[in-house]
């Protein structure tokens, strides 16, 4: 195993995420597509949890986990593909993870500042659904493909 993928298999499972394989990029929206629209200029979020409060990363967690039912990104056997900044990941691609919604702690998928970056995306590329660490706030971003062209 490349240590790209080692580092990104280690920190989706420390977010007590199952990881079931590399689903790689063959697929729009790519890896690189996906961050592209999550950090667009016209981004807006769907929620925003405040860095500064004491239970910032749970709230991170339970608003997130509503954005990617509301989105049907979870498959039903709560599969979904996602990517974190972490180096090499862009090249390794989505990787298929499986989660229970009562143990996932996304709060511990962050960049090398410490900061929680991260996409999902729905197994038909129809939606994504990340967080990313703005100055003061956690962006929970929820995006619709279809209708975001």
């Amino acid at each position: 195993m490349k240590q790209p993928e080692r580092i990104l298999i280690e920190k989706l499972e420390s977010a007590n995420l199952k990881v079931i394989g590399i689903q790689g990029d063959a697929s729009s929206p790519t890896v690189d597509e996906a961050w592209r629209k999550m950090a667009n200029i016209n981004t807006v979020p769907s929620a925003t949890v405040p860095r500064g409060i004491s239970d910032s990363c749970a709230e991170v967690n339970r608003r997130w986990l509503s954005e990617m039912v509301s989105s049907e990104i979870l498959g039903p056997d709560g599969s979904f593909l996602v990517t974190a900044v972490t180096t090499g990941s862009g090249e390794l691609g989505w990787v298929r993870v499986q989660c229970a919604a009562e143990t996932v702690d996304v709060s511990r998928i962050t960049d090398d500042q410490g900061g929680i970056e991260f996409i999902a995306r729905s197994e038909n590329g129809s939606n994504i659904c990340g967080v990313t660490t703005e100055e003061y706030d956690y962006w929970i971003v929820n995006i619709s493909i279809e209708t975001s062209v």
